[in-house]
């Protein structure tokens, strides 16, 4: 209920500023059915939006193409970060070729990292999701964020904003 909760009221803030606003739930490895129950239920919730699309696509290779740039999203579990550039080539021919920045996010790991590859740059982004048991018990100690990227349409990435455990805590009180 608080992840429902939480992306309408990030969908209802986001129509306040732009005039389309594209969503999409990807599917992970623990959550392949509620990710897409997400989408089924902001799609209806929104359905008389016609300013909201959500994706139902159950592809786990999500795309938008922004003028000049074209992104790439996915949880990461299904293919190693040195294979999505070309996975980008070759299912988006006309947008890779018609693009200059092209940039793929994923997760799965849970920590940070940005490597460019021929045309193409790949980025794993924290979660701000609680280590379970079996992270725990590994030894992994990632830090818990979020990130919110300003894309220009034609310059490609200007900004980047981070919100962090602290920040969403001070916030409740």
């Amino acid at each position: 209920m608080v992840g429902l909760r939480v992306m309408k009221q990030w969908i209802y803030r986001m129509l306040e500023k732009h005039e389309i606003v594209n969503v999409q739930c990807i599917i992970g490895n623990h959550d392949t059915q509620s990710a897409y129950a997400l989408s089924v239920f902001l799609a209806e919730h929104f359905s008389n939006n016609e300013r909201v699309k959500v994706d139902l696509s159950p592809n786990v290779f999500r795309w938008h193409r922004f003028g000049k740039n074209l992104f790439g999203m996915t949880h990461g579990h299904t293919a190693k970060p040195q294979d999505l550039p070309a996975i980008m080539a070759v299912d988006r021919q006309v947008d890779w070729g018609e693009t200059e920045n092209r940039h793929w996010y994923t997760g799965h790991v849970h920590h940070d990292s940005n490597k460019d590859y021929r045309g193409c740059s790949v980025e794993t982004v924290r979660t701000l999701a609680p280590r379970d048991a079996w992270h725990h018990e590994s030894g992994y100690r990632s830090k818990q964020d979020m990130k919110c990227d300003v894309w220009h349409r034609e310059n490609g990435r200007v900004e980047r904003h981070y919100i962090g455990l602290p920040q969403l805590r001070r916030k409740q009180k």
